[in-house]
This record gives C-alpha cells, sequence and structure tokens, in this order.
C-alpha cells in the first residue's frame, strides 16, 4: 500500500450485539447511535442441516460506550428485508417477506404499524428520494412501488424493465435512481442496469455493466459515480473485478480491480474520498474473509489495509458520525473445532488510516533580483495526535528546474496535532514575455520508520500541478540599423515592430531569410540580445543562478543557440520550444560580466546579441572565509 508515516488505523473489538444476527439492517440514526433490526440466527455445516431463526429483535449501539442494548420490537420477524431512514429521522422497515411495514421512533425506542406494501418483497432495496418519499423495487418481481411518509401509504409506480434481487439501487446527485444487476426470477445473474425518474414514476434502461453480478455492493463516490464492487458472476464465481459507472456517460468502465475476489462483503464511504470494502467471502475458497481494502477515488485503484478480528460475511459496516465504521453480526466460523459456520454476535470497529493529500497551486512569475516563493499545501483528512512525514519532489513540465524554479526532494512533517503544512518552492524571476508554466509536485513514502512515527497513512492525492503565471510585458521587436542609431548613445534603443512575412521560398533546400531576419542580421548587439529575450541589467544580479531563456523572434525560426559568459560556454537546451539556460553565479566575485549569444537561423545566418551584467557583492564576494 502506497503509505506515508502516521500512525495507522485498523480494526479493534467493541462490544457485541445481543444475539447473534446475520443478514440484518444498521441503520444511522440522527442521534449517532446505530439501529439494528432483524436477520436470522443460523447455523450448520457439511454434515448438518442449517438452523435458521429469524429475529423479531432490534438493538441500539451506542459510540459512546461502545455497547448494544436492546430496544423495542419489530411488529414481526423479518430477513431480506430494509430499513430506511426518513427526512423525519425516523426509520422505516419495509419487506422481508412480510406486507406489514413499520416506523421506528428513535425518541420512543419503539416501532409502530404504517401502511401496508402492495407486493411481498425479499432482497429489495430502498432508496430514500429528495423529495423524502423512498422508492422500493424489486424483491421477486418487477414492481415498484413509493412510500409518501406525510400520508403513511405506498404506492405502485412504473415497473422495473427486469424483474431482479439482489440488485442495488442508488441515489445519484441529480435525483435519479441507479439500479445495477441483480438476478432474474430464474436466478441468472444480471448485468442490465436501469434509472429511475422521480418526477416521471418510470424505469429506462442505461449502460450495462462489463461482468453480470449479484450480492455486489454500490456506492455513491465524491464525484458523482457509483461504484460497484464484487458480488457473484454468471458462473457463480466470486468476482474480484470492480467498474464505475458515470452519468454523464450513462455507461460502465472498469476500474482497479479488488486484491481479493469476494461477495457477501460490506462497503463503506469513508471521508477523503474513499470507500472501506470489508469481509465477505469466496466461492471455491474461504467461505469468510477477514480481508479488508479501501478504494482511492483519486487513484482509481483499491489498496490492502488492516483485517478484520473475525472472518465474516453478510454483516453490516455502517458510518458513523466521528468517521469510524461499526463492524457487527454475520456468518463466521463457529470457532468449535469443527467444519461448522454460526451467526456472529460480535462487533469491531474500524479507524481510517490518515489521508494525505497535495493540492493544486498557482503564483505569479514576477521581477526582481530574488526569487519569488510559492506554498504548496499538504493536507490530512483527519487531524492525528503523532507526526506524519511524506516525501515531496518536483518534476519539470513546461516549467523546468532550474531556469524556472528550484527543484525540491525532502521529507516534510505535519506536527502532530495540525491538519496542513505548506512547502515552500523557489521560483525564478525574469523580465521575458512568455506563456504560463506548470511543473509537478508529487508525494512519495517515506521508507523509513521513526520513534513515535508508524506506517500506513494512504496517499490520496498523490500528485498537484503549480502554475507559474507570467506577468511580463512583450519585449520591443528589431528595428532597422538606421533607425537604431549609435550603439551607445545614451539609454537602450527601442526597435520598431519587424516585418510579418514569413520567407517566401526556398533555393536548394536553405529557406529564404524573412525581412525581419535580414534586419536582425546587421542590427546592433544591443538589439539582439533585446530581440532574443535576454533579461534587461538591472543594478546588480544577486540570484544564485541566473535563468536564460531565448525565445524565437517573430518570423526568424532558430535552428540552435550558444551563450557565453565571460569567454565560458553555457550549455543550452531545446524545451517545449525555446531554448533554456542557466548561468551560475556562485563562483563569480564582484564585477562586471559579458554575455554574448549567437543564434543560428534556419535560414543558415548568425544573430549576435551581447549584454553586459554585474554582480552584487553579496552573491559571491568572500569575506573572513563567508560566502556573502
Amino acid at each position: 500500500m502506497a503509505s506515508a508515516h502516521a500512525a495507522g488505523g485498523g480494526f479493534a473489538d467493541t462490544g457485541g450485539l445481543v444475539s447473534a444476527s446475520d443478514g440484518h439492517t444498521a441503520t444511522l440514526l440522527q442521534n449517532g447511535q446505530v439501529l439494528v433490526t432483524g436477520g436470522t440466527r443460523s447455523s450448520g455445516g457439511q454434515n448438518t442441516l442449517g438452523i435458521v431463526f429469524v429475529h423479531r429483535r432490534a438493538e441500539l449501539f451506542d459510540p459512546s460506550t461502545g455497547g448494544f442494548t436492546r430496544t423495542g420490537d419489530l411488529g414481526a420477524g423479518r430477513r431480506g428485508h430494509t430499513a430506511t431512514r426518513l427526512q423525519t429521522a425516523e426509520v422505516l422497515v419495509a419487506g422481508g417477506g412480510t406486507l406489514r411495514a413499520e416506523l421506528f421512533d428513535p425518541d420512543a425506542g419503539a416501532f409502530v404499524p404504517t401502511g401496508d406494501l402492495g407486493t411481498r418483497r425479499e432482497g429489495h432495496t430502498s432508496t430514500l428520494l429528495n423529495s423524502g418519499r423512498v422508492l422500493l423495487a424489486g424483491g421477486g418481481s418487477e414492481t415498484a412501488e413509493v412510500f409518501d411518509p406525510v400520508a403513511g401509504t405506498f404506492g405502485f409506480t412504473g415497473s422495473l424493465m427486469t424483474p431482479r434481487s439482489r440488485h442495488t439501487a442508488t441515489l445519484l446527485a441529480d435525483g435519479r435512481v441507479l439500479v445495477v444487476g441483480g438476478s432474474d426470477a430464474a436466478g441468472e445473474r444480471l448485468a442490465s442496469a436501469e434509472l429511475f425518474d422521480p418526477a416521471a414514476g418510470t424505469f429506462t434502461p442505461t449502460g450495462s455493466l462489463t461482468v453480470a453480478r449479484e450480492a455486489h455492493t454500490a456506492t455513491l463516490l465524491s464525484d458523482g459515480s457509483v461504484l460497484v464492487v464484487g458480488g457473484t458472476g454468471a458462473s457463480g464465481v466470486s468476482l474480484a473485478s470492480a467498474e464505475v459507472f458515470d452519468p454523464a456517460l450513462a455507461g460502465f468502465r472498469p476500474v482497479g480491480g479488488l486484491t481479493a475476489a469476494r461477495s457477501g462483503h460490506a462497503a463503506t464511504p469513508l471521508r477523503g474520498g474513499r470507500v472501506l470494502i470489508s469481509g465477505g467471502g469466496t466461492a471455491g475458497g474461504p467461505a469468510w474473509m477477514t480481508g479488508a481494502e479501501e478504494f482511492v477515488v483519486a487513484k482509481g485503484t483499491f489498496t490492502p489495509t488492516g483485517s478484520l478480528g473475525v472472518a465474516r460475511t453478510r454483516h453490516s459496516a455502517t458510518l458513523l458520525d466521528d468517521g469510524r465504521v461499526l463492524v457487527a453480526g454475520g456468518i463466521g466460523d463457529c470457532a468449535c473445532g469443527e467444519p461448522r459456520w454460526n451467526s456472529l454476535a460480535s462487533a469491531e470497529v474500524y479507524s481510517a488510516n490518515t489521508g494525505v493529500s497535495v493540492a493544486d497551486a498557482r503564483v505569479v512569475e514576477g521581477t526582481g533580483d530574488s526569487p519569488g516563493v510559492v506554498d504548496v499545501t499538504v493536507s490530512l483528512d483527519q487531524r492525528h495526535p503523532d507526526a506524519v512525514r511524506v516525501r515531496v519532489s518536483t518534476e519539470s513540465g513546461t516549467a523546468v528546474s532550474p531556469a524556472d524554479f528550484e527543484a525540491v526532494d525532502r521529507v516534510v512533517e505535519v506536527p502532530a496535532g495540525a491538519s496542513s503544512v505548506k512547502v515552500g518552492i523557489a521560483v525564478v524571476r525574469d523580465s521575458v514575455d512568455e506563456p504560463d508554466e506548470t511543473f509537478t509536485v508529487r508525494l512519495n513514502d517515506v521508507a523509513d520508520a521513526s520513534p513515535g512515527v508508524a506506517p500506513n497513512a494512504v496517499l490520496l492525492r498523490d500528485r498537484a500541478t503549480v502554475t507559474i503565471a507570467d506577468d511580463d510585458e512583450p519585449a520591443p521587436a528589431p528595428v532597422s540599423p538606421a533607425a537604431a542609431g549609435p550603439a551607445n548613445p545614451g539609454p537602450e534603443p527601442k526597435p520598431a515592430p519587424p516585418a510579418s512575412e514569413p520567407p517566401v521560398a526556398a533555393q536548394g533546400g536553405v529557406p529564404l531569410a524573412s525581412a525581419a531576419e535580414m534586419q536582425l542580421v546587421s542590427a546592433p548587439a544591443s538589439v539582439v540580445a533585446t530581440a532574443l529575450g535576454l533579461p534587461s541589467p538591472r543594478r546588480c544580479e544577486s540570484r544564485r543562478r541566473f535563468s536564460i531563456r531565448v525565445r524565437e523572434p517573430r518570423g526568424v525560426p532558430l535552428a540552435s543557440v550558444a551563450l557565453t559568459v565571460q569567454g565560458r560556454t553555457v550549455r543550452m537546451r531545446r524545451v517545449a520550444g525555446r531554448f533554456v539556460g542557466t548561468v551560475d553565479l556562485r563562483t563569480l566575485r564582484k564585477g562586471v560580466y559579458a554575455v554574448t549569444i549567437r543564434a543560428r537561423t534556419r535560414a543558415g545566418r548568425t544573430l549576435v546579441g551581447k549584454r553586459t551584467y554585474r554582480t552584487c557583492a553579496a552573491t559571491a564576494e568572500r569575506r573572513g572565509g563567508a560566502k556573502r
């Protein structure tokens, strides 16, 4: 798992259910407690008949105490039912082999009857709509109905395109409901998907899954897409594949697969753009699993995380208000020394690993002798009592190091209890007019452990783009020699606009020079220097490195560029259509230095430009053995 260094997360035991159960529901209440309803208590093995008891009981989990307590019983035992929290804070419990529906009142701690379903449902879905009504779909038939909490009644709506059960139904950001997969009346796994429009009360087909599946999970992601994970495929084999539904494209696309195939698992959205996948089982393999993994939305990949303390499938996993996940019940090993299975009463709480991200940044380049600084923010999705360390490095893009910015490769620490830290990166200023440029900042794992700093922070967004916004005025263009006047009569001559006509033909394979090129060939060296983009001389150059970025004058394509400083050659590179070089002033004493640039045009002519620059005493002069 890609990770930074910080105290890690994982599963920890908490108080168990009052009654062992699998296939129950677990619903977060408005007061932060979790309501657990129905399900079965079962056991069995290779040579024994499974014993199934359908629960009427209901329990409440209190995060502040970490324990479960009994609350009022359901009016009827249920399995394969649904429990949906309404906008009124009540919980609608429906289906599971009975027409009767009931509402849980958190204040009274009791269930009260409400209107009956129009048909019996088991293995259906229940989705709270934006209007406050609830859509119940499928579960042994193609029918669907809507519960009106004001009237307390159910009414049929448009039917599904295909009868289905053990499917998923997910409310999209636009208010529609995505229905995915499941099995039909003949038990065949389905790849089809449908969209329910609450305004029209109808289902319409949409793009199909890449793989037919049932007993999968579907989770709405922060970007509005839906993550579909695992399940049982058409051949009865558990799946390791995952796919994402894009509402804008009305279709599915594969994403990075699970590290282990699983069905009957749970999927829980976490903070920071992640999804926890826990437990489940595999056909032809372990019937129940301890393995868990996290899906990172920004990367589109799954990575293993801490394991469950008890292997389980058909359990519940509920996100608590404090960001932890309550995992309860399910089916697992009987722990009796025999190949038997039992419903589980045990429960665990998952604390997510700290997530680390880096954000995009933008800085105005500016001008001046000293470098500018852009602050890049490295942030955590939750504060942690320990320090979090991550390696920060840079990669050149259209902005290159060291001509445009100072490269960084160092370990950065977010202090204990803090949520972020800023990383300053030096940006080279100049007066050259050019397009905005970008470079990349990357986060990487810190390989070495340190006292009090443990591994397992997750890199959620491990790269960012820094934009250097240019604010320089366009450079003046060259003028004819006659208009330029004497070489140094006072202020530097200002060039006039060049002729814009390109070469008109080629002779012997060599392009003809444009009028602008012919003017520059005979222009004074100071005019050529300006046209090629050499920075104007200032009082002194105090930067340790002097950035030279040569541009092609309009209508004058260049084939090569050579640069010398006081007779010493400077290496020039062609980057993104420009010639880039760096003059290192660190070894130069205070004084005046000549910079000469010779550019060879594609027409075979040579342009010569010259500038003189003066270094500051603080740049390179040594006093008392120290560099100033």
